[in-house]
């Protein structure tokens, strides 16, 4: 399965991802690529991707490739 990210950093898209997220679900489901979870945080762009909570998501999705 691949599995896309999309990182925002400006608070206006912010408004665009909150009128997609209903969608996200409903093609999930239409393409029957599993549960969705959405994580959402707010960090500084010093801390690394490792140390947030994104990291461990990706560790196990790796690991079940």
């Amino acid at each position: 399965m691949k599995v896309q990210f999309k990182v925002y950093h400006s608070t206006y898209l912010d408004q665009d991802l909150e009128k997609n997220k209903a969608d996200i679900p409903h093609l999930a489901n239409e393409k029957n690529l599993g549960r969705v979870e959405f994580v959402q945080e707010k960090v500084s762009g010093k801390v690394s991707w490792r140390n947030r909570r994104i990291g461990p998501i990706l560790e196990e999705l790796k690991k079940e490739m």
